[in-house]
Order: structure tokens, then sequence, then C-alpha cells
């Protein structure tokens, strides 16, 4: 896969965040994990996909979601308990 094909832009309150998809499955049973083209609420013309949710929240637990990098990169399990509840509001 292309790494064009396999990038994704989530635009949180209007916030833009870049990320792959790879990185978003390892979040398992959230919206983030299970984003397609045909939910309503991925824009085709910016190629992105919308959550109408406050961004200041969803930056402070960014790093444990989106960030590729493999200090970061944990299984849900491992993602402080603080950040469990913030990280379920994008289901």
């Amino acid at each position: 896969m292309a790494d064009a094909d396999n990038r994704v832009v989530v635009n949180v309150g209007g916030i833009r965040h870049e990320t792959y998809k790879a990185t978003l499955k390892k979040i398992p049973a959230t919206r983030l994990s299970r984003l397609t083209e045909a939910l309503a609420n991925y824009d085709p013309i910016l190629n992105e996909y919308f959550f109408d949710r406050h961004p200041g929240v969803f930056a402070q637990v960014r790093p444990s979601v989106l960030t590729p990098h493999p200090c970061i990169q944990a299984p849900f399990s491992e993602i402080p308990k603080s950040h469990h509840k913030i990280i379920l509001r994008f289901r």
C-alpha cells in the first residue's frame, strides 16, 4: 500500500491531525479504528474525517492515539487509564 493511501486526516473540532490507518487499527473498539469512506463524517473533497468534539480534549490523548512512535504506540490496555474515557468518546 502506498504511503499516501495509508495516511488519514482526522479533523477534531477544526484542528487537523494526520496519522496512518495502521496506527488507528491498534485502538480496538473505537470509531477511529473503524474509519471508512462510507461514514457520514468523511468529506471526500477535503479527504478527511470530521469529529465534532472539543479539540483541546483530543489534544490531551493525541500522543496516545495518533502518533506512530514506538514509545507511544501501545495497546489500549497500556494507555493510562486517565485517558480511556476520552479515547472512548471517539467511538
